[in-house]
């Protein structure tokens, strides 16, 4: 049990943001829509009252897993949807190196425009079956750093690079057609998370409510731990 954790209290408010919380709820009901389906947040100070607001992202116009993010001087996060494949199996319900370069973009932005990096954030929702239903959870990406070492974004060679690897190491991951590990994504994640070279994040895994910390062992392995 991870106790008085600045990044479980951080990822707690994230998740309690009432207009956050609400778009989570709303993007169970698009996991298995044809394109993926996400929601960008930004501040609006008017009259001395701060509000966040909530505007669509639209799906890309070439490919059906990826957003268009439209940023703003006052941009704080966004989260989406992994979709659901039919065939062959192979939903990568995990932070893909595009979505880690958004994030990415997410922290460029906020230093540009001299907010606060501390509360970024990109989340993403998916499904999976359990057995006897399905159930719902949610990565959330957070950053802890002061940005001076936030790395460039990716060029374009290199999304295309990094998309191949994380399509081949995927489908390496499959056995005999059943769905990606929890411990399989995490570990796809932090590889990307190393190449790219984005450093001071925290992962976080969100089930029926409960956070879950996700670090790398002393053996370089995920491990999940709950928080407080």
């Amino acid at each position: 049990m991870l106790q008085n954790d600045s990044d479980c209290d951080k990822a707690k408010t994230i998740y309690n943001n009432t207009a956050v919380k609400s778009r989570y709820e709303l993007l169970k009901s698009h996991t298995r829509d044809a394109q993926e389906t996400g929601y960008g947040f930004k501040v609006i100070s008017a009259n001395g009252i701060t509000t966040t607001q909530t505007e669509p992202l639209n799906p890309d116009t070439v490919s059906p897993d990826r957003m268009r993010i439209l940023l703003q001087p006052s941009s704080f996060g966004y989260v989406h949807t992994h979709i659901e494949k039919a065939q062959p199996k192979l939903a990568v319900k995990i932070f893909s190196p595009a979505d880690i370069n958004t994030f990415l973009a997410y922290l460029h932005n906020a230093k540009q425009n001299n907010t606060s990096l501390g509360n970024i954030f990109g989340g993403l929702l998916a499904e999976e079956y359990n057995g006897s239903g399905t159930e719902f959870f949610i990565y959330q990406l957070q950053y802890n750093g002061d940005g001076t070492d936030l790395p460039p974004e990716l060029t374009e060679e290199q999304k295309e690079e990094f998309r191949t690897e994380y399509i081949r190491k995927a489908q390496e991951m499959v056995t005999d057609d059943v769905a990606i590990s929890h411990y399989n994504l995490q570990k796809l994640f932090f590889h990307f998370i190393k190449k790219i070279n984005l450093k001071d994040c925290a992962l976080f895994k969100i089930k029926n409510g409960i956070r879950k910390k996700i670090t790398l062992d002393e053996d370089g392995d995920p491990k999940e731990e709950t928080c407080a």
